[in-house]
């Protein structure tokens, strides 16, 4: 929690330096697909916000990211299983030839934090959400980065709708590099 307040904190702060340049806000829903153990997909929710500071084609963005869902399999990769909190940064370009739409593509390098839950299955059989024996969460943070780009349309003066974001988002964890495509959708402001 306290690295998530520090990353908002350190938005705000830099927020009006980039005034004098084209700064945008996007917030959305956030789709993370994941590999768990035996090769097991795992789709999870959550949430992304992105601030970038553009000069022209070219602009700077903070990404943040924060996810929740579980597996039931005994041992869930950070990031899959539990939760997992993402704050990304790194250029990007946008192709703004189209005055109402702007398509982009970026690089982003940060960190995920993340906790491992492990779920003990009751004898004999799967575990059911509510039905397990024990739960319990290891905290874990690693590399991370995106590579991907999306399409923005203008729908209004200052509000333009995120029709989708895609990445391949790159985790270093313990247990081994996760490789796990997302997807996002929201409002530009």
């Amino acid at each position: 929690m306290r690295t998530q307040i520090s990353c908002l904190v350190v938005l705000v702060c830099l927020a009006p330096a980039a005034l004098a340049q084209d700064v945008e806000f996007f917030g959305g829903y956030s789709h993370l697909r994941t590999t768990g153990t035996d090769d097991e997909h795992v789709g999870i929710n959550g949430w992304d916000a992105a601030l970038s500071a553009n000069l022209r084609s070219w602009g700077v963005v903070a990404d943040l990211s924060n996810y929740y869902g579980a597996s039931t399999t005994n041992f869930t990769p950070v990031g899959s299983g539990g939760h997992g909190f993402m704050y990304l940064f790194g250029p990007q370009y946008s192709i703004r030839l189209v005055p109402r739409v702007t398509p982009f593509v970026h690089a982003l390098f940060g960190r995920v934090d993340g906790a491992r839950e492990i779920v003990e299955p009751l004898p004999g059989g799967a575990c059911p959400s509510s039905g397990c024996s024990g739960i319990s969460t290891t905290p874990e943070t690693a590399f991370a980065m995106a590579v991907g780009g999306g399409l923005d349309v203008k729908v209004r003066k200052h509000v333009w709708v995120r029709l989708i974001q895609a990445d391949n988002i790159r985790q270093g964890f313990s247990i081994g590099a996760m490789n796990s495509p997302r997807i996002s959708a929201g409002v530009v402001f």
